[in-house]
Order: C-alpha cells, then sequence, then structure tokens
C-alpha cells in the first residue's frame, strides 16, 4: 500500500480535483510506459506513478491480445513479497464521497497459485477522518474475488468497483468477514456506498490499480480504468520512423 510519508507528500503536493461530472463521456486518455515510470511519491507532470516492491513489475505492454488499443498495463507478482501498484495522482486532495464511479478491465495472464482466484485490484489510500477514531491512513481496496465473480484467465473482464455488491475493505483493520471495522463498513462485503457514508469526510491521496502482495506467480493485465468522468488506455504510442525521404519532380 501507499505508506503514509508517500500518500502525505502526494496530498501536499497537488491540486485540489473538484467532483467531476459524469453526464458526457469524455475520450479515453492514453497513459504510456513513459508515463508511469516516475516512482512514488514524487509529484510528476504526467500525474501518475509506481509505487513497487520485491521484484513486483508495472509495465505498459504492446500485446495482441489487447481489448482496446494495441496494449495494457502489465502488472507482474511472482513472489509473496511482490506488490504492484500505479496511481493515478491528479485526485489526490479529492473527497472520497465526490467519487461516483469506477470501473476497468482486468486480464489474467497467468494465474496466481492457490487457486487462481486472483486479480487486480483498486486502491485508494486516504485520510478517514472519522470522528472517534484516531486512525490517520488507511488504504481502501477493492477486490473481484470477494464480490463472488469468477475469475476467467485469458479473458478481459470488466469490473465496476462503485456499484458491486461488496468488496470493499480497509488495511490495518480487518475483521471477520461481513463485520464492521473501525470506520464502520462491513470487510470484504462492503459496497462503496455503504464505504462512502461511513467516512464521509475522507479525503483522497490518489486512485490507483494494484496487484500483491500474497498473490504469488500472478501476471495481470490492466486497461480502461475509469474515475468519474476520466477513463484512463494504457497503450504505448506507435513507433516513428528513423528516416525519412523527400522526393521532388521538376515542373
Amino acid at each position: 500500500r501507499l505508506c503514509a510519508a508517500a500518500a502525505l507528500a502526494l496530498v501536499v503536493a497537488a491540486t485540489l480535483v473538484g467532483a467531476a461530472g459524469t453526464a458526457d463521456a469524455a475520450p479515453a486518455k492514453r497513459v504510456t510506459n513513459a508515463d508511469i515510470a516516475p516512482v512514488c511519491p514524487a509529484v510528476t507532470a504526467t500525474n501518475f506513478c509506481t509505487e513497487l516492491h520485491g521484484a513486483g513489475a508495472a509495465t505498459v505492454v504492446d500485446d495482441k491480445r489487447a481489448n482496446a488499443g494495441r496494449g495494457y498495463l502489465r502488472l507482474t507478482t511472482l513472489a509473496a513479497p511482490d506488490h504492484a501498484t500505479v496511481f493515478a495522482e491528479r485526485f489526490a486532495g479529492m473527497r472520497l464521497a465526490d467519487i461516483t464511479d469506477l470501473a476497468f478491465e482486468t486480464f489474467v495472464e497467468q494465474a496466481s497459485a492457490g487457486g487462481g482466484q486472483a486479480a487486480p485490484s483498486i486502491n485508494i489510500p486516504i485520510v478517514p477522518n472519522k470522528v472517534g477514531v484516531a486512525s490517520t491512513f488507511t488504504t481502501l481496496v477493492w477486490e473481484p474475488t470477494y464480490t463472488g465473480g469468477a475469475i476467467t484467465p485469458n479473458t478481459w473482464q470488466h469490473w465496476t468497483p462503485s456499484t458491486a455488491a461488496g468488496g470493499w475493505w480497509a488495511t490495518g483493520t480487518i475483521t471477520a468477514t461481513g463485520t464492521n471495522n473501525i470506520y464502520g463498513f462491513p470487510t470484504y462485503t462492503a459496497t462503496f456506498a455503504q464505504v462512502k457514508a461511513a467516512l464521509p469526510q475522507a479525503t483522497v491521496y490518489a486512485v490507483g490499480v494494484n496487484q500483491g502482495s500474497g498473490v504469488t506467480g500472478l501476471v495481470a493485465g490492466v486497461d480502461q480504468f475509469k474515475v468519474n468522468d476520466t477513463t484512463y488506455d494504457f497503450d504505448n504510442p506507435l513507433p516513428t520512423a528513423d528516416l525519412g525521404v523527400q522526393i521532388k519532380a521538376p515542373a
């Protein structure tokens, strides 16, 4: 997860983002491998940064199996300590309550060990601002496996964490499945509406796509990552020629 110090740096440096409407669907914004290269928590001109642990890797790849465009974001966590998260920094400072639409697509290239029902997740590190709760930091996590839907390898699957029936939990406050944590929403079974109702004053550090730890052997793709009215298409630019030839004929 994004550590507290790193997350604080994002919020201090980022501009407050107001609530975004969803009335008109804007064209997808392309995110390339160069865009995700900056290491968190440095705020960059690309508005993206990547946090890696162990031998975790995050790369925008060209692959014919892409569902949109020529490629997608590949997350790799082959060993238990591996972790890879790509954060969209532009949402830093936003109220959690103003996030209304979350969606993304996943493609499991190589299933994880132990059942193979792991897939990339959504991570939202926040300041809870919860009255009566001393905690000043947690990461909200949404995982497809906790919604009852099956993970199908080698197939693009579309997920909508903002409307899914469950799947949300918070780091540092794990309780038994379906029982409330210190923030007031049930672990693993909470909907996004329940999370926001329990944390009406929470502010966001960033919104990211994440893989690991504990999903040994997983190699998976992510694309069409949507937050409110902004959709990100992970795709590298077309190659350009190294040599140009110009021919002119006489009049």
